[in-house]
């Protein structure tokens, strides 16, 4: 004879319905994906950063022969840091509403490679808008800091694959003019 399989506790049913399907935020920062974990995989992501440094717009000749406009900036978070680059159209839409030292949410961008002659973040990729990205000011809670440093021990730098950025501190004991 076959016994019916037990019923789960009432408790266990609800934890296991919220493991489930995503639930709703408790608070508006758990809804947001971490800069860290941004990666080819994980297509749909809105992030929110704040804008650590922004780069001038530059023109080029893009594919078409069309002069084509760009600007970079870099959006750190609590977990990391990323470049992203606004091209076309989106460039011309941000260039004017992204502020360096402003917190913002990105959304629907593209996730490439990054490529390490123009990318000086330390993350494996970067952000790119250029179709139908969306930048939405936020306000700032002070949980995001303005700066973040990943110090290197000076032995550790001879070591590192050139060209390479590092952090580093350090006191200066004696100057000489030249």
């Amino acid at each position: 004879a076959t016994r019916p399989a037990p019923r789960p506790e009432p408790e266990a049913a609800a934890h296991t319905a919220a493991m489930a399907a995503p639930a709703a935020p408790a608070d508006a920062s758990t809804a947001f994906f971490p800069i860290s974990e941004i990666s080819n995989y994980h297509p749909k992501w809105v992030v929110r950063a704040r804008v650590t440094s922004k780069g001038q717009v530059r023109s080029f000749n893009g594919r078409n022969g069309q002069a084509t406009q760009v600007f970079d900036c870099s959006l750190l978070d609590e977990s990391g840091e990323i470049r992203a680059n606004f091209f076309g159209a989106m460039a011309e839409k941000y260039n004017s509403v992204i502020e360096q030292g402003k917190v913002y949410t990105f959304s629907r961008g593209t996730v490439r490679i990054a490529n390490r002659q123009y990318n000086r973040c330390n993350h494996r990729y970067e952000l790119t808008f250029d179709r139908d990205g969306l930048v939405e000011p936020v306000a700032d809670d002070g949980k995001i800091e303005a700066v973040k440093f990943n110090f290197v021990d000076l032995r550790a730098v001879q070591s590192r694959a050139l060209p390479c950025s590092v952090d580093i501190c350090g006191i200066v004991v004696n100057y000489r003019q030249p």
